[in-house]
């Protein structure tokens, strides 16, 4: 990679953190991956990051930002943003073994899916009192 390119890179993160003190520090080089505690820091990061890209993955719904050589994610648990519900129940085969023998029985199970807000920002005006 070329070297104005990273110290550009950096510089632009450091500028953003330097100008944004209630956003944290991540301490991962490389990526960094800084855990909020609300929705509401979230919506805060996802507003002065400006150009970011909103995700999900089984665990987490994040922000992320590429800062040119490296990406910054801001992430809270995904449970804490979006609301799960069952869309079916599903029939799978367990194996159970017990000394000896071994049984195979039918065990139903909840298939999850995830709803997640489109604006950030409209959840929390949803959620005020």
């Amino acid at each position: 990679m070329e070297r104005r390119k990273v110290i550009q890179g950096l510089r632009d993160f450091a500028d953003f953190l330097e100008n944004n003190p209630e956003v944290k520090a991540p301490v991962d080089p490389n990526r960094y991956f800084v855990r909020v505690h609300t929705v509401q820091e979230l919506v805060i990061v996802t507003k002065l990051l400006g150009d970011a890209t909103k995700g999900a993955d089984d665990t987490s719904f994040y922000v992320e930002r590429d800062f040119g050589t490296f990406k910054v994610q801001y992430f809270l648990p995904r449970g804490n943003v979006c609301t799960a519900k069952t869309v079916t129940k599903i029939t799978k085969m367990n194996r159970i073994l017990v000394p000896a023998v071994t049984e195979e029985v039918d065990v139903e199970v909840e298939a999850t899916d995830w709803d997640c807000p489109k604006s950030l920002l409209a959840l929390v005006e949803e959620s005020k009192p």
